[in-house]
């Protein structure tokens, strides 16, 4: 599976689907992609898809994405931390404002 393109959508954190992302170190998912919250507060967006073998990555809460199938581990900026992921996973853009999040990318 490839990560979605031309993305340019905006979710309400303060709906009960998105309002784990009220709280640091939860994580929602939203057209294939992992919006998480992390321990400081900060935003991230990565497509949910491992690049390794296509299954779909998780947050551990701080500050890393990891995949439950192989072990593989992304950072917030997408990177391979840890393999077999032979590439890093799309990061996307993300702001705030009021109760609205955008992502774009």
């Amino acid at each position: 599976a490839s990560p979605p393109s031309n993305v340019n959508f905006i979710i309400d954190i303060s709906t009960p689907q998105y309002s784990a992302l009220q709280t640091n170190g939860n994580y929602v998912y939203a057209n294939s992609i992992i919006i998480a919250r992390d321990s400081h507060g900060n935003f991230v967006a990565l497509s949910e898809v491992c690049t390794h073998a296509g299954c779909t990555i998780q947050f551990n809460g701080v500050s890393q994405f990891p995949c439950p199938c192989h072990g593989s581990i992304f950072d917030e900026n997408g990177n391979v931390v840890q393999g077999p992921a032979p590439s890093a996973v799309k990061k996307y853009s993300i702001s705030l404002s009021g109760n609205k999040l955008t992502v774009t990318g």
